[in-house]
C-alpha cells in the first residue's frame, strides 16, 4: 500500500471545515493524534527519509495505538510512499525502547478528520517538541488517497493538487515533514 499525501497551510480551520462539511459533503469527527518518532539503533532515519512511528490517535469516540513505518520517498515532490501500519495495544515505545530505539522527537495534531470516498482529510494545528524544545508550528490541511501500485500514484497526486487548489483559505502546499520544520527551528535557538 502506498499513500499519497500532500500538506498545505491554511489561513482557518473552522472556515475550511465549513466548506468541506457544508459545500463538499464531508463526514467530520474530533481529531486528535500524539505522535512520538523514533530512531533506529543501528541506522539514522534522517539519512535513510524513513519513520517509525506510535501514534495514539483519536477519532470521535474511537481510540486506538498505531505503529507505522514509512518508507522513503519514491516521487520526486515527496507525495508519495510506502506505509505499514499495525494497530498495537499496551506500551509498544516500552518495547521499542528495550530493542534500542530512542525518541527523537514528539508531534501532536488537533483538529478534525474528515472523509468522503476515498479521500481523507485532516484539518489541524500542530505543536511539536524536539531536543526538547516545543514548537507551534501552524495550521494545516492534510489530503490523502491510499492506493495498491506505483502506478496509480500519479493520478492520484494530481486528484490531490487539483483539491487543494480548489478548496477556499489554502495559503500554499508545503513538502516539507514537521520534523525538518523543528529541526530549522531548533537549530535557531
Amino acid at each position: 500500500m502506498f499513500e499519497v499525501e500532500l500538506k498545505a497551510r491554511i489561513s482557518s480551520i473552522s472556515e475550511l471545515y465549513n466548506y468541506l462539511v457544508k459545500q463538499l459533503g464531508f463526514r467530520a469527527v474530533k481529531y486528535v493524534a500524539e505522535d512520538n518518532y523514533f530512531n533506529h539503533p543501528c541506522r539514522d532515519f534522517g539519512e535513510s527519509d524513513e519513520e517509525l512511528r506510535v501514534r495514539l490517535e483519536k477519532k470521535g469516540a474511537e481510540s486506538n495505538v498505531v505503529l507505522t513505518y514509512k518508507g522513503a520517498m519514491i516521487s520526486d515532490d515527496r507525495t508519495a510512499r510506502e506505509e505499514l501500519e499495525v494497530n498495537v495495544s499496551g506500551d509498544i515505545t516500552r518495547v521499542l525502547s528495550k530493542l534500542g530505539f530512542s525518541v527523537s522527537a514528539f508531534k501532536r495534531k488537533n483538529g478534525w478528520f474528515l472523509w468522503r470516498d476515498d479521500i481523507e482529510v485532516v484539518l489541524c494545528s500542530v505543536q511539536g517538541v524536539y531536543k526538547n524544545k516545543a514548537f507551534s508550528l501552524g495550521n494545516y490541511i492534510e489530503v490523502e488517497i491510499r492506493v495498491r501500485t506505483r502506478e496509480e500514484i500519479p493520478e492520484a497526486r494530481k486528484r490531490i493538487i487539483e483539491f487543494l487548489n480548489e478548496l477556499p483559505g489554502v495559503i500554499e502546499i508545503d513538502t516539507e515533514y514537521y520534523i525538518e520544520k523543528m529541526k530549522k527551528l531548533a537549530e535557531k535557538q
